[in-house]
């Protein structure tokens, strides 16, 4: 692949990092390890989108184990998006044990936040 074709093919997540953080974050210049060390330095917006990445293999391998524990970070510090994000994972058992308790203890709370795709 190509430098522009890779550009292309990474264009959708750049911008919506840079949306979030600005320029700052630098994950489309480089690979995630800069939104990984503001994740690891309790960014919610950074362990929301690091959480991302891993549920969808993008820059880092796919994996729900490490999608959910970085969504939970987020969530944990209030971060809406991740909230309803975890509920969803509880809900059909990605990277977590299926539990409607949980899953419906999430939704909740993103939906008291006003996240209108939360019942």
């Amino acid at each position: 692949m190509n430098r522009l074709s890779k550009l292309l093919v990474s264009l959708p997540t750049c911008l919506i990092v840079i949306l979030s953080f600005g320029v700052s974050i630098g994950y489309c210049g480089n690979s995630v390890g800069d939104l990984n060390k503001a994740a690891e330095q309790g960014d919610a917006e950074a362990q929301y989108h690091l959480g991302r990445a891993y549920h969808y293999g993008d820059g880092v391998p796919k994996n729900d184990v490490e999608a959910v524990r970085w969504t939970r970070k987020a969530a944990e510090q209030g971060h809406v998006k991740a909230q309803s994000n975890l509920g969803v994972a509880y809900y059909w058992g990605k990277g977590v044990p299926k539990d409607f308790v949980e899953a419906v203890k999430w939704t909740r709370k993103a939906a008291e936040q006003g996240n209108p795709i939360s019942p």
